[in-house]
């Protein structure tokens, strides 16, 4: 992920997210909610580094 500078495009900061999260099953909907959770775990670190980086 990359914040930018609105103003002239140069990147201010960028970071790499991961995450990992088990598939409790098989088919489409053990797969789905395992990138749920896996999103769930990096999106609040997200939000806490776009805030402390803008």
């Amino acid at each position: 992920m990359k914040v930018l500078n609105d103003r002239n495009g140069v990147v201010r900061a960028a970071r790499t997210f991961q995450a990992q999260a088990p598939v409790g099953g098989a088919g489409n909907d053990a797969y789905v909610g395992a990138l749920d959770r896996a999103f769930g775990q990096v999106s609040g670190e997200i939000a806490s580094w776009i805030a402390s980086t803008i």
